[in-house]
Order: C-alpha cells, then sequence, then structure tokens
C-alpha cells in the first residue's frame, strides 16, 4: 500500500531532514506522527483514499449483505476480523457473530 500511496517519497517531501525508521515499533509511531501533515496534502489524500483496509472492507460487505435485505441472521468470519469496527457495527445492526 505505501508504494502506491507514494508514502516515502511524500515524508521525504515534508519532512526533508527526518529518517524514516527501520524498527516497526518506531516506524509506527512515526507513521503516527506524520499521518496529520501528509493528509493535508492534497495529491497524497487523493492517493491515500483509494485504500481500505480488510476491516473496511468487511465492514461494507456487511453493509451490502443488510442492504440486499438477504436473511442474515448470525455473522461467521476468521478471528482475524474480531476487531471492534466490526463487531460494533455487527451490534448496531442487530446481529450476532461467532469467529473460529
Amino acid at each position: 500500500m505505501k508504494r502506491a500511496t507514494r508514502w516515502e517519497e511524500f515524508v521525504h517531501k515534508h519532512f526533508p531532514d527526518r529518517v524514516i525508521p527501520t524498527k516497526k515499533k518506531d516506524r509506527t509511531r512515526f507513521h503516527k506522527d506524520v499521518a496529520p501533515v501528509l493528509l493535508e496534502d492534497p495529491e497524497f489524500q487523493t492517493l491515500h483514499q483509494q485504500f481500505r483496509t480488510k476491516i473496511d472492507l468487511g465492514i461494507a460487505l456487511l453493509d451490502a449483505a443488510i442492504a440486499h435485505k438477504g436473511p442474515l441472521s448470525v455473522l461467521l468470519f476468521d478471528s482475524w476480523y474480531l476487531a471492534e469496527e466490526l463487531v460494533s457495527m455487527a451490534r448496531y445492526r442487530k446481529k450476532t457473530g461467532s469467529a473460529c
């Protein structure tokens, strides 16, 4: 995803003096620090909006299933999708869920 958004390119554009960390925790923290500035750049924002997380896609699929009024009363999904956002949406839509 970062290649398609040209994340490193935009980091160097907006933060030319900062070194991008290579360790995962440091890089994640750095990513959170620079994200607000990068998202103010219209070109980066356009690239960024093309992508959605797996959880976002799962929520969109659930929305689509509900919109089609299918006989949906129980959700069954892989434990990887046991994320607060998806569970909250299922509760809001009054669906029960089970993870395996």
